[in-house]
């Protein structure tokens, strides 16, 4: 019940802090991005939006001149439970 509350807490400004990051997003020149999309549908999360949210995720990577999107296809929307080696492969590489 408190790891609800908190999650609840925490999305109370959801939508405020996407608003945020779309009127002054982060400076990404010089910096190597990767952005790590899922490749399944997963509950509560139909394929339309699974499909834009991808769509958004290959546009934020492409925004860095040294930008990668990656698609996990066997993880959902939980990556790191879902695919965990792969997303850490992907660490392993920005860090080397």
């Amino acid at each position: 019940v408190a790891m609800t509350r908190t999650r609840g807490r925490e999305l109370e400004d959801a939508a405020g802090d996407l608003r945020a990051l779309l009127e002054n997003p982060p400076g990404l020149a010089g910096l190597p991005v990767t952005v790590v999309s899922a490749g399944r549908v997963s509950p509560g999360m139909p394929k339309s939006v699974r499909e834009r949210a991808t769509a958004s995720h290959a546009y934020r990577a492409r925004q860095s001149p040294h930008g990668r999107h990656v698609v996990l296809p066997e993880a959902d929307h939980m990556v790191l439970t879902t695919s965990a080696a792969e997303l850490a492969e992907e660490i392993r590489r920005l860090a080397v």
